[in-house]
């Protein structure tokens, strides 16, 4: 939605824009609701894979993708009959109703797609599988901004890309010092023999610098191509590599001797002042 707007209020009219604008509520509490329900898959499968239930994983797996299709078939239904009557709910003036109902009823084409990935992703979260979501997200957002490029559609100015550039770099660069001070890093989330807690240098200001550093690296490529459209599909990330920070705590404070100390020293996990 954000990006429809964007490319609107770049090529189409100030009509087309308020129609497409107009409908970002109800936008809004279906990504709502799609995110809220897959979350409940989330929690059951990874019940069950705690438990070493794999029939009820299996069960459930099978469940939330059938249910995913099926819902999405429903809302595309839906969506098609309701569209007309809530937007006129809603009082959309009458000169951009019909461009506001045609939106709706080509995004809820789109709900059974919407839905099948919140839901694959949520399974992948429950696993502890962040990566597939995350390569997801680059491919998406690396598309998009050749798209963006190649048809103009909205293209960041110089002095954006530079700054990125800039910010890139420095980033990088504290990415080798998080290598230099942490010898103990891993992809996967696990306690290593003979480690310990890294309290010193940037672990000293945040508990997780490698992710606060990605974090700069991965918001900063889209800026770099000019790609606002890209910047808005890695907005993702945060939340894909907070979900696996929560995981990642878990563990330590059960597994690794001392940090449960650590996390009273410091508070921070991974943005100073904020989280």
């Amino acid at each position: 939605h954000t990006a429809d707007l964007i490319v609107l209020g770049r090529f189409a009219s100030y009509q087309a824009l308020a129609a497409v604008g107009v409908t970002g509520s109800i936008t809004h509490l279906l990504t709502i609701i799609c995110l809220g329900v897959s979350i409940g898959a989330n929690v059951l499968v990874a019940r069950y894979l705690g438990a070493r239930e794999r029939s009820n994983v299996s069960r459930s797996v099978h469940t939330a993708i059938t249910f995913s299709l099926w819902s999405g078939a429903f809302l595309v239904v839906f969506g098609f009959f309701a569209a007309r009557p809530v937007l006129t709910l809603m009082n959309t003036p009458d000169e951009i109703l019909d461009m506001a109902v045609t939106y709706m009823r080509i995004y809820f084409l789109g709900m059974p797609i919407i839905m099948l990935y919140n839901f694959i992703a949520a399974i992948l979260r429950s696993v502890g599988d962040s990566l597939r979501p995350m390569i997801y997200m680059f491919i998406a957002g690396f598309i998009m901004a050749g798209l963006n490029y190649r048809f103009d559609w909205y293209v960041l100015p110089e002095a954006v890309s530079i700054g990125a550039a800039v910010v890139f770099l420095i980033a990088y660069a504290l990415y080798a010092e998080v290598l230099r001070e942490n010898t103990f890093l891993s992809r996967t989330i696990e306690v290593q023999e003979n480690q310990r807690v890294v309290e010193t240098g940037l672990y000293g200001i945040v508990r997780h610098p490698m992710y606060a550093v990605t974090l700069l690296l991965f918001l900063s490529m889209p800026l770099v191509l000019g790609s606002l459209i890209s910047f808005v599909i890695f907005l993702a990330y945060p939340f894909l590599i907070a979900k696996r920070i929560k995981n990642e705590e878990v563990l330590l404070e059960k597994e690794l001797a001392g940090y449960k100390e650590y996390k009273t020293k410091v508070k921070y996990r991974l943005i100073p002042f904020i989280w």
